[in-house]
């Protein structure tokens, strides 16, 4: 059975993760993890967990509905965590990519609102 990758998620509170983790993720991933909350308030989002393949794989993270908007940071390598944002809108994406080689075992995220 597949797994997702990316979706669209809302509330005060919220947790994703990479696909099959704590597994390893598959190869070719390209999606995005739309978050948007609240009208006035703001999104605090922690990187719980992250592996991916230094370099080749990465995770970018937009401060925005729109990956047009400020790009906060672009996360590759690990193992790491408590890597944390702070957007200063309602909403923000987060952008997976994976190649075709390596692959490790992703990342968890969770979220919260904050005004």
């Amino acid at each position: 059975m597949p797994a997702t990758c990316g979706g669209i998620f809302g509330g005060t509170v919220g947790s994703f993760t990479s696909p099959y983790y704590p597994s390893k993720y598959c190869n070719n991933h390209n999606c995005n993890y739309n978050i948007t909350v609240e009208e006035g308030s703001k999104v605090k989002l922690n990187f719980t967990y992250f592996n991916v393949e230094v370099d080749s794989d990465y995770v970018l993270v937009y401060d925005g509905g729109v990956t047009d908007d400020a790009l906060l940071d672009t996360l590759t390598g690990g193992p790491t965590e408590g890597i944390e944002f702070n957007s200063t809108s309602n909403k923000m994406i987060i952008h997976f990519f994976s190649d075709g080689s390596v692959r490790e075992t992703g990342f968890s995220v969770s979220y919260k609102t904050f005004q």
